[in-house]
Order: C-alpha cells, then sequence, then structure tokens
C-alpha cells in the first residue's frame, strides 16, 4: 500500500543491498487488462532507464522492451500463450536480443516445438534455483552480497501473501540458522 516501505521491507526482512533496484507503484483501478496496465506503466523505466537490466514476466513489457529497447534483456514465462499473447511470444522468442527463462524441461521442449523459428536462448531454471548463477547478459555488480557462509541456500519463488505458506517457511527458517532462506 505505501511504496516507501518497500526498500526498508526488503533491505530488513532478506537482508540484501537493493540500492541499485529501482520501485515505482503502479495501481489498477480498473480491476481489469492489470498486466498491461503495469506494462504501460513501465515504459517509462523501459525508455530511459537504460543502464538497468531488464527482466520481466510481463509479456506485454517483454515486448515492449523489444520494441523500445536494442539491448538484450530476460524474459520469464511459465506457460505456452494463446490468442494475441500467442503472437507476442513468438516475437519475443524469435528475438536473438531475449534470454528467455522457463520453469521446467517440458516447458522449454514445448516452446522448441511450438515455436521453429526459436533463437532465444532458454535457459531452466527449476523452483528453488541454485545459488550463483551466472548472470548471461551483464556483467553489472551483483545485488545480493553476504559474506556469512550457509551450509545450504534456499530459495522460495512465489506469493508473500497470507495463506500461501510463507508462515510455515519462516517457522522452518527460524529452526534452521545455518541455511540462507531467500
Amino acid at each position: 500500500k505505501n511504496i516507501s516501505l518497500i526498500p526498508n521491507n526488503l533491505r530488513n526482512i532478506y537482508d540484501i543491498n537493493i540500492e541499485n533496484i529501482h520501485f515505482s507503484l503502479c495501481r489498477s483501478f480498473f480491476g481489469i487488462a492489470e498486466n498491461l496496465t503495469i506494462a504501460l506503466y513501465s515504459t517509462w523505466s523501459i525508455i530511459f532507464l537504460r543502464d538497468y537490466q531488464i527482466m520481466t514476466r510481463n509479456i506485454y513489457a517483454a515486448f515492449f522492451v523489444l520494441l523500445l529497447r536494442k539491448n538484450k534483456f530476460i524474459y520469464e514465462t511459465h506457460t505456452i500463450e494463446t490468442g494475441f499473447k500467442k503472437f507476442l511470444q513468438e516475437k519475443l522468442l524469435e528475438s536473438d536480443r531475449v534470454e528467455t527463462i522457463v520453469i521446467s524441461s517440458s516447458l522449454r521442449k514445448l516452446l522448441k516445438t511450438k515455436y521453429r523459428k526459436l533463437t532465444s536462448n532458454i535457459t531452466i531454471l527449476h523452483d528453488a534455483a541454485r545459488y550463483g548463477l551466472e548472470n548471461k547478459i551483464s556483467n553489472k555488480q551483483t545485488i545480493y552480497t553476504t559474506s556469512k557462509v550457509y551450509d545450504y541456500k534456499v530459495g522460495y519463488f512465489g506469493s508473500l501473501l497470507p495463506g500461501r505458506g510463507i508462515d510455515i517457511i519462516e517457522d522452518i527458517a527460524s529452526k534452521m540458522p545455518n541455511n540462507l532462506f531467500l
């Protein structure tokens, strides 16, 4: 509800350095076309924040990046799109400026079968992807750094909304202080 709280919450809860992350708040008052609203809102960042690396799961924003910027970026997808979004996904996957991330080998295989002109590199990052995955697009400074050595790095990818199990993860994390929970 208050964007000014987000950076401090991320810093305090996850112990991360976020000084190079730009936050914007986009409210949707209509309750429809939220993804398109978010993508349109993000065009300012796409056009003017040229030194930033972009990664998005929003297919409309990814398409705007493809149209408005010349440098490489990351598009993450969890699905084979249909309808108009299928056209957008096809254009993204045909571009050599797009690094695509998917969450399973099966999805990668389906994309390669569906889009024969595929030129985008497709990287598989399963849920709880390994820590320290190298950045294939840029040599910019890593945002997360820590000097403590942990037994294991545990990643949670998903919603942090109440009722989604985050309370269970917090309980487990408190009982395993030698592991880094992200």
